[in-house]
């Protein structure tokens, strides 16, 4: 779990969002109210869907949606799109005490990359990412120093790096 959270608020503006994400190297932000409560997620994937149209958009007026110098240019109109109108709100929230392989199991059924983690009063205490999943587990389960070293050690024997 990650206590370094990136938070934003349901009323900044996607080019505020962005302008985090880019910020910051992350993909993901979580969006909060004033009380520290979680009320959804913004990620890369929500910022495309606002960016590009919906199939139902594009088959019914395709003309509109093939010319992307145009598509680019509407970039600039949707930078005023609030987060609330385009984050994702049905969020799934697990326990700072929450079993890993539950909750990399979540993650891997519901194709979900970050969890946000509140506590018992629902407030948001981090964040977890399939990275912190994968790290813990294999450095718990699969114990990866020796097999790096060895490896190291068989490439340096090689001339290999």
């Amino acid at each position: 779990m990650r206590k370094k959270i990136y938070t934003v608020s349901p009323e900044a503006t996607l080019k505020e969002a962005v302008a985090e994400l880019l910020k910051y190297e992350i993909s993901g932000l979580i969006v909060v109210n004033e009380k520290n409560e979680v009320l959804g997620v913004v990620s890369e994937k929500d910022v495309y869907r606002t960016l590009y149209p919906t199939y139902e958009e594009f088959y019914n007026n395709p003309e509109i949606y093939i010319d992307f110098d145009v598509a680019e240019k509407e970039i600039n109109h949707k930078a005023e799109i609030l987060v609330k109108d385009f984050m994702t709100t049905n969020v799934v929230k697990v326990s700072p005490d929450e079993p890993v392989m539950k909750v990399g199991s979540l993650m891997l059924t519901r194709n979900i990359h970050r969890f946000p983690v509140v506590d018992e009063n629902g407030q948001l205490v981090g964040v977890v990412s399939r990275g912190h999943i994968f790290r813990s587990l294999f450095k718990k389960y699969l114990k990866p120093e020796p097999l790096l070293k060895k490896l190291w050690l068989k490439s340096k024997k090689s001339g290999t790096k």
